[in-house]
């Protein structure tokens, strides 16, 4: 995986240190500026929901907001997509094709 992940539209929506992500459109705990919708893969801010996804491509790949006063930020473990890609969501190295979980169909 490139780890940019910034076209993850997945579900995962804990991040690799087990905090809750933060929904795109509020902004409470965490204000910031990722409510446009073309931030997002996802037809809107509010389809993004709370899962981890990569707004302004940081090259440690896809990352939310938490709801803890503890962690404002952290990333999120995104598998990466190998030869046998059906049945999980992943990100692939050319950036360009995210696979469905159980379809296994580019979107």
């Amino acid at each position: 995986m490139n780890k940019i992940g910034n076209e993850y539209v997945g579900d995962i929506s804990k991040t690799q240190h087990g905090f809750t992500c933060q929904k795109w459109k509020k902004q409470w705990l965490y204000a910031h500026n990722f409510n446009q919708n073309d931030s997002f893969p996802d037809l809107t801010v509010t389809d993004a929901g709370n899962k981890c996804r990569n707004p302004d491509e940081d090259p440690n790949g896809p990352w939310c907001f938490t709801t803890s006063w503890d962690k404002e930020i952290d990333y999120c473990n995104v598998p990466q997509c190998d030869s046998k890609h059906e049945y999980k969501v992943c990100v692939t190295l050319s950036r360009s094709t995210v696979y469905h979980r159980s379809l296994g169909i580019p979107r």
